[in-house]
Formats: C-alpha cells, sequence, structure tokens
C-alpha cells in the first residue's frame, strides 16, 4: 500500500493530533499497536483504525471526550512557542507539563490518585492487622450470640430443679417466659442499624 509522504507524521505528531500523551502513542508503537511506516512514521487514518479495533473500548471512550469536549477555560500554547524535548519517547506529557490539560482529565486523575491513596491505606491497615474480615466477625458474633442464648435459656430449668414441687411448673412457665422476653428485646436492640 503506497502512501503520500504528506499524510504520514512522527509519533509526537500522531499525539499532538489526537489529543493523546506523547509517551502513550510509543509504547503503542513498541507494541505494535500502532503500526509505522519508513522512518518511524505513522498514518494517522491507519493508526485510529488500529487502535479502536485494539485498544480497550472503555480508553478510547475516555479519549474521545478528551479529544472532543475540551474545556471551555482550556488554553493551548501555540506550536511556535513548544520546545521540543530532543526525545520524541520521553515519559512527560506536553499538556498536562504545560498545564494546559482538559479539567475533566484533571478531575479523573485526582479522583483516581485519591482512590489509589485509599486502596494504599487500607492495604496497609489489612498488613498491620488493623482491618478485620467481616465474614469473620459475623460468624464469630452469631456463634456467640447462640451460646448465649442457649446458655440463658438453661437457667430456667436449673433454678425449677431447686424449687418444691408444687411451684416448680408455674415459676417455670413464668421464668422462661420472662427469658423469652428478654433475649427477644437484646436480638431486636442488636438488629437495629448503630447510632
Amino acid at each position: 500500500m503506497q502512501h503520500k509522504r504528506n499524510k504520514l507524521v512522527t509519533a509526537a505528531g500522531y499525539a499532538r493530533l489526537r489529543n493523546l500523551n506523547r509517551s502513550t502513542v510509543s509504547r503503542q508503537v513498541k507494541s505494535g499497536l500502532i503500526p509505522i511506516h519508513d522512518g518511524g512514521l505513522i498514518d494517522p487514518a491507519e493508526a485510529d483504525r488500529a487502535r479502536e479495533r485494539n485498544l480497550d473500548p472503555a480508553k478510547v471512550a475516555a479519549a474521545d471526550v478528551r479529544k472532543h469536549n475540551p474545556s471551555p477555560t482550556e488554553s493551548r500554547t501555540p506550536l511556535a512557542e513548544v520546545k521540543p524535548t530532543g526525545d520524541p519517547d520521553a515519559a512527560v506529557d506536553d499538556d498536562v507539563a504545560a498545564g494546559t490539560a482538559p479539567e475533566d482529565y484533571w478531575a479523573v486523575r485526582t479522583r483516581h490518585e485519591k482512590a489509589k491513596a485509599d486502596r494504599a491505606e487500607l492495604d496497609l491497615a489489612a498488613q498491620q492487622g488493623k482491618l478485620l474480615d467481616a465474614e469473620v466477625i459475623t460468624s464469630h458474633w452469631a456463634a456467640l450470640g447462640t451460646l448465649v442464648r442457649d446458655v440463658v435459656m438453661s437457667i430456667p430449668s436449673r433454678v425449677v430443679n431447686r424449687l418444691p414441687d408444687e411451684w416448680r411448673r408455674q415459676v417455670s412457665l413464668i421464668v422462661t417466659e420472662e427469658t423469652r422476653r428478654a433475649l427477644s428485646a437484646i436480638s431486636h436492640e442488636l438488629s437495629q442499624p448503630a447510632k
């Protein structure tokens, strides 16, 4: 397939055209996701098709949102003022370094970094033994609840055995009923959400 020389662009040029990070484009070229031609040049239309076929649709959609919905306050540095870095594979995004990335980018980036920090804190707390598995706690409390119920419900029969025969039946019914009420009240209180 013949390509006109003027249709081909460098990796940095393609990144600027598509509002992508230069290092992202370079990484995709190295991994073979974006095809290159003589001299390491890229056909933008061919690269777009290759990226659509090979990349995660959610990431492509997010890139399209950034590309097609720039922030109204966004101001791009004129091309004449951009100083070349000399390294086309540099890991610095020109827009991010210049502070001219769309506001949506910064909001997403901030949320992402906060989520990573929160996750790291949780991982550290778990490693230090400060976090407990909810399922283990639930099963432990359920076993303790059953134990308490069984011990408390055995009290009426132990008490009744100490009474004279004529009182046993009547006292047994009263103590059993009151014990059930107490356990029911405790169970109800424990089932309420914490205040």
